[in-house]
């Protein structure tokens, strides 16, 4: 065992602060990993995985859809998880309440290069049997192939699928009036910027969303690491906090996702560095007047994540401007946090937390 190559070493200086069921299982797995960038992209990426098996059992739900969304070339798949039937003496149909069954939309992560539905099956049939939800995660087009803004066509082409009550054959209507999104890294990003554009066009989108739910979230596309490797000077805390250094510094030694990672993710989304400042790839940067609206937010936050520091300024922000934003923080956790949920016991808390709150949304 210890002649196999180490890829990915622990920082030293993270060893105080990271969990220690993370640092056990690291070492154990996920130091003998190659990075994924340091290969040339071919796709191989998709089909192995780049984290070893670390989720909690997939729960039983009523019924699973695959479905096809779009037109031809620009097509994308989505996956329908429905809550079981409670049995009634005339019919049996679903208890799905006057108006429908609530709706809560995922988007996956993968740097918008990779995953696809059968990610975070733990978590989403989870969500959809305990708080009888439908739950809609979407395989939205990958980059290089698609990139911006494929994915956020797909993200409204979604939302306008679901207003079109796609499953009335099925005797199952959504009710558009307790929609709530969310997702994790990109996919969260992916979120972020459809809450914004439904704010933006409510002839389009008439209902409110009922909650926005990022698990360690991509919210600004230009953040950086402007200092390198230098040492950190005092003094910086505050410009840094604001992200006018680089939030990135921080957490710039942060396992799994590291800077060269996550700028590698961003180049095959984003080829155009010029797009990184357009609010729908950087949320942080959308207009006020959008941010207000915005619905309550709630952000799971890994301390020892490269992008934390980003989210909790994103929360701060909207906080500031009136909106509703919960930050919980994983202690010594990272970006990996939800993907090992069945291994780390945080994991496994935020899981629990962000079930309640989605279903605590729909109840709202």
């Amino acid at each position: 065992m210890q002649d196999r190559p180490i890829h990915q070493s622990l920082h030293p200086s993270l060893l105080p602060i990271l969990d220690p069921e993370y640092i056990a299982f690291h070492n154990k797995y996920m130091r003998y990993i190659p990075r994924d960038e340091s290969s040339i992209w071919d796709g191989s990426a998709r089909y192995t995985p780049s984290l070893p098996p670390g989720g909690s059992p997939v729960v039983d739900v009523g019924e699973t859809i695959d479905v096809e969304v779009g037109e031809e070339e620009e097509r994308f798949g989505v996956r329908v998880y429905l809550p079981a039937r409670r049995e009634k003496e005339a019919g049996g149909l679903r208890d799905e309440g006057v108006d429908g069954l609530p709706v809560f939309v995922w988007f996956h992560g993968g740097g918008w290069a990779i995953g696809g539905v059968e990610d975070s099956k733990d978590f989403l049939t989870r969500v959809c049997r305990d708080n009888r939800c439908a739950v809609i995660t979407v395989s939205y087009r990958l980059s290089p192939e698609h990139p911006y803004p494929a994915p956020i066509l797909d993200a409204l082409k979604t939302l306008d699928w679901i207003y079109s009550q796609p499953l009335q054959s099925r005797s199952m209507h959504f009710d558009t009036k307790r929609i709530s999104i969310g997702g994790t890294s990109a996919g969260a990003n992916l979120a972020i910027v459809l809450a914004l554009k439904v704010a933006e066009n409510p002839g389009r989108f008439p209902h409110l969303l009922k909650a926005l739910v990022g698990i360690v979230p991509v919210v600004d596309n230009t953040a950086m690491n402007p200092f390198e490797d230098e040492e950190y000077e005092e003094g910086r805390e505050e410009e840094i906090r604001r992200g006018e250094k680089g939030f990135w510094h921080v957490n710039r030694h942060a396992p799994w996702l590291t800077p060269t990672r996550m700028l590698w993710y961003r180049n095959m989304y984003m080829p155009n560095p010029a797009d990184w400042r357009n609010w729908d790839a950087s949320p942080n940067l959308a207009p006020e007047e959008l941010l207000r609206k915005l619905p309550p937010v709630w952000f799971a936050v890994s301390e020892c994540d490269l992008l934390a520091p980003e989210a909790m300024a994103f929360a701060e922000k909207v906080e500031d401007l009136g909106v509703h934003a919960e930050r919980y923080v994983v202690k010594g956790g990272t970006h990996s946090i939800l993907a090992l949920n069945g291994v780390l016991e945080r994991g496994r808390e935020m899981v629990e937390e962000a079930v309640r709150v989605v279903g605590r949304g729909m109840r709202s």
